[in-house]
C-alpha cells in the first residue's frame, strides 16, 4: 500500500516574517563581510584612493596608479559598441511555429525600441557592465509600470490641426479650452469688404489677403493619460542586492532581494489600507537601517568626495520621509501542499505589503569571470588589484629616487659650520651657478651625496607589471592604441595582438549577452501579459501599430554578441568585400537570381553605414518596397541602329 506524504500546515504571516528576516540576516551578513569588503576595496582602487596603510608618509610620493580605472574604461566602450542598438542585436524565435515570421521580426524590433527608447538602454548597458567589471556582479530589474497620468499642462497658440490631433488622441484629455483673444478690427473689415481702401482700424496681416480671416488659435489645459503602461528596466546598485550564500545562480537561489529606499507617500498611495502600519512609530528597525546604510563602506566608496551620507533631511519632513523596502523572492511551501514555489514579497520592516506567487524573478544577475557552480564569480578588478598595489609602490619609489637625484643632499663638515655659522645659509639659499666661499679644502668641508640611479630599474619593473596586468585582464596597449613603437612592428603581428585582446573582451561580452537574453525574455513576457492595447510607435522611420497580445509567451529571445573581436576598420573591410562580391554576382546573374537581390545589397550598404558610426542607415539608403521590381531593360543602342537601317532598306525595296 502506497504511503502518502504528511500534509504540512500553511505558514502564518508571523512564521513567514521570521523566515524572511532570517534569510535577510544571513544574506546581509555575507554582504557585510567578505563580499562587501572586496567591493568597497575595488571602488577605492578605481578612484585611486590612498591606501591608508601607512605607505603614504610625509614628504614622500603618494601617487596611486590607475590600473583598474584604465582597464575598465577601455573595456566598457568595447562592450557598449557590441550591444549598441541595431537590427542585428536581438532575434525572436518561436519553436511552436505559431507566430509568423513577420510577427517575430516585429517583436524583435519592438523589444529593441522598448529597451533603447522607452528606457535609457545605453546607460543601462554601461551601468550593468560597469558594476560587474568592478564589483563582481551587475543586477538588472525588469517590471511593468501601469499607466500613470502626468500633471496637467497649459499649451498656448495651438492651431486647429493640433487641436484635432489632441481631440482624436485617446491618450490625452482636454480639461479646458479657450479661443485666443478676439482680433481687433474684424467687424470693420466685414463692413468694408467692397472698398478698395482699408478703413481705419481694419486688421492688416502680413501674408493674408485683405478679406482673409486668420486661422484662430487656442489655449488648452490638457493632461496626458496613457492607456498603455510601460515595461521598465533599471540597474540595481550591487550594495543594495542580497542573495543566499553559496547560491549557484539567481534562478536557483533560495532567497534574493533588493533592499531599496522609497518614499512613504508612494507606499501610502499604493497601499492605503496599510496607512496605520506605515506610521514612523511602527518601524522598530528603521533607525538601524539608516545607521547601516550610512556606514556601508561600498556606498561610501562610491561617493569618495563625501565622507559620509549623513543624516538625511527628508526623514524629518513628513512629505519626503523615506523607508527601506525589501522586494524579496523566496522559495518556500507557503500553503503546505508539498510543492515549493517561488513567492514575491514586498516588505517594510515587520509589515508585509504584498505576498504573491511568481513564475520568475524580475531580477537578472551576471558576473564577468564565471566560477563554475557559483553565482558570484570574479571581476576584472580582482585580477588587477594586487598588481595596482605593486605598481603603485614601485612608482612611488621611482619618484622619490628621482626627487633625491634632482635635489641631492649635501654633506657638511660640522667643524666648518662652527667656525663659519653663515655657511649653512649660503648652502641652502643660493641661485643657480653661485659660488660658495669656504675656508680650506672644499672637498673636506662640503660634498654632495649622490643617491644611486634607481628610476631606470624601477621603470623596468613597472613595465613588467604593466605587461602582467595586460595578461591578467586581456586589455593590452595595442588594443588601446597607445603603443607608439607598434608603428615599426609588422601589421599582422599587431592585428593578432588586438584580436587576442579583443577575444578576452568578447568572452566577457558573451556572459553579458546571456544575462541580456534573460532580461529581454522577461521584457517580452511582460509585454505579452500586461500590454492590453495596441500601441503606435515609430520604428526604422515607419509608424507601426504593435499589439503583443497575439504573440506566444513561448517565444524566446537571442542576443548576438556580433563581431566584437574585430576592430571597426576590419568590419568595414569585411563589408566592402562582401558588397563587391554581391555586386559581381548580381551583374552576372541578373535580377531575380536565387543568390542575391537588391534587398541583400541594400542590407550590406546599411550595415556599412552603421559600421562607420551612423545609427540610422535610412538617411543614406531607402527601404526597398516589397512589390518593387526593376524596370524592363531597354534595347542596346547599336541594336536599335541596325534595326533602323534594316527598316529603311525594306522601305526602299518596297518603293522600287
Amino acid at each position: 500500500m502506497a504511503r502518502t506524504a504528511p500534509k504540512l500546515q500553511p505558514l502564518s504571516e508571523r512564521e513567514l516574517l521570521r523566515i524572511l528576516k532570517d534569510e535577510e540576516t544571513d544574506a546581509a551578513s555575507y554582504y557585510a563581510s567578505e563580499l562587501a569588503q572586496t567591493q568597497a576595496e575595488a571602488m577605492d582602487r578605481y578612484h585611486a584612493k590612498p591606501y591608508g596603510d601607512g605607505s603614504e608618509r610625509p614628504n614622500r610620493s603618494a601617487v596611486v596608479t590607475h590600473d583598474i580605472e584604465d582597464t575598465i574604461n577601455w573595456t566598457v566602450p568595447h562592450i557598449q559598441r557590441t550591444f549598441s542598438s541595431s537590427d542585428d542585436l536581438i532575434t525572436v524565435e518561436d519553436e511552436s511555429c505559431v507566430v509568423s515570421d513577420g510577427d517575430l521580426k516585429t517583436a524583435a524590433q519592438y523589444l529593441n525600441h522598448v529597451f533603447f527608447k522607452d528606457n535609457p538602454g545605453e546607460t543601462i548597458i554601461h551601468d550593468f557592465a560597469f558594476d560587474a567589471l568592478l564589483q563582481k556582479i551587475g543586477v538588472l530589474r525588469s517590471w511593468w509600470e501601469d499607466p500613470q497620468a502626468k500633471p496637467p499642462q497649459i499649451l498656448e497658440g495651438v492651431t486647429v490641426d493640433q487641436l484635432v490631433r489632441y481631440v482624436n488622441d485617446p491618450d490625452y484629455e482636454i480639461l479646458e479650452q479657450s479661443i485666443d483673444g478676439e482680433i481687433e478690427g474684424a467687424e470693420e473689415q466685414d463692413e468694408h469688404d467692397g472698398d478698395d481702401k482699408p478703413a481705419d482700424g481694419e486688421l492688416k496681416l502680413i501674408g493674408h489677403e485683405p478679406n482673409e480671416k486668420p486661422e484662430p488659435t487656442f489655449t488648452l489645459r490638457i493632461q496626458h493619460k496613457p492607456r498603455v503602461g510601460r515595461a521598465r528596466v533599471e540597474v540595481v546598485p550591487p550594495e543594495e542586492f542580497r542573495i543566499s550564500r553559496r547560491a549557484k545562480s539567481i534562478e536557483a537561489a533560495d532567497y534574493h532581494a533588493w533592499r531599496r529606499e522609497v518614499y512613504v507617500a508612494e507606499l501610502l498611495n499604493e497601499f492605503p489600507e496599510q496607512a496605520d502600519a506605515l506610521e514612523p512609530d511602527n518601524f522598530a528597525t528603521l533607525k538601524a537601517d539608516e545607521i547601516n546604510s550610512d556606514t556601508d563602506n561600498r556606498k561610501l566608496a562610491r561617493f569618495p568626495d563625501e565622507p559620509s551620507t549623513g543624516q538625511r533631511v527628508s526623514h524629518y519632513d513628513p512629505q519626503r520621509r523615506k523607508v527601506w523596502e525589501n522586494i524579496e523572492y523566496i522559495r518556500i511551501d507557503a500553503d503546505g501542499d508539498g510543492v515549493v514555489e517561488l513567492r514575491r514579497i514586498r516588505r517594510v520592516g515587520d509589515t508585509i505589503l504584498e505576498n504573491d506567487a511568481a513564475d520568475e524573478s524580475e531580477f537578472v544577475m551576471w558576473t564577468p569571470i564565471k566560477v563554475s557552480h557559483r553565482a558570484i564569480g570574479r571581476s576584472l578588478a580582482d585580477t588587477l588589484i594586487d598588481i595596482q598595489k605593486i605598481r603603485t609602490a614601485l612608482t612611488r619609489r621611482a619618484m622619490d629616487s628621482l626627487s633625491r637625484a634632482t635635489a641631492p643632499r649635501v654633506l657638511v663638515n660640522a667643524s666648518a659650520t662652527r667656525k663659519d655659522p653663515s655657511l649653512l645659509d649660503r648652502l641652502l639659499d643660493h641661485d643657480v651657478g653661485d659660488a660658495i666661499e669656504v675656508e680650506g679644502n672644499p672637498n673636506e668641508v662640503v660634498r654632495d651625496r649622490i643617491p644611486p640611479d634607481v628610476p631606470p630599474m624601477a621603470l623596468q619593473e613597472i613595465d613588467f607589471w604593466a605587461r602582467r596586468s595586460e595578461e591578467a585582464s586581456g586589455v593590452n596597449r595595442h588594443a588601446m592604441g597607445i603603443q607608439p613603437q607598434a608603428i615599426t612592428d609588422t601589421a599582422k603581428g599587431i592585428e593578432n595582438l588586438q584580436a587576442a585582446a579583443n577575444s578576452r573582451i568578447e568572452q566577457v561580452a558573451r556572459w553579458l549577452a546571456v544575462a541580456l537574453e534573460s532580461a529581454f525574455g522577461k521584457l517580452l513576457r511582460l509585454l505579452i501579459a500586461h500590454q492590453d492595447h495596441a500601441r503606435v510607435v515609430k520604428i526604422a522611420g515607419k509608424r507601426m501599430e504593435i499589439d503583443p497580445r497575439r504573440w506566444s509567451d513561448e517565444m524566446g529571445v537571442s542576443v548576438h554578441v556580433g563581431m566584437s573581436a574585430d576592430s571597426r576598420e576590419k568590419r568595414i573591410l569585411y563589408l566592402k568585400d562582401t558588397l563587391d562580391q554581391q555586386q559581381i554576382a548580381y551583374e552576372r546573374l541578373g535580377d531575380g537570381n536565387p543568390l542575391v537581390s537588391l534587398q541583400e545589397i541594400r542590407n550590406t550598404l546599411a550595415l556599412l553605414s552603421e559600421a562607420k558610426g551612423y545609427k540610422n542607415a535610412d538617411r543614406f539608403w531607402r527601404q526597398i518596397p516589397e512589390n518593387w521590381k526593376p524596370p524592363e531593360p531597354g534595347k542596346d543602342p547599336k541594336q536599335l541602329e541596325v534595326e533602323g537601317k534594316l527598316q529603311l532598306q525594306q522601305a526602299d525595296m518596297q518603293q522600287r
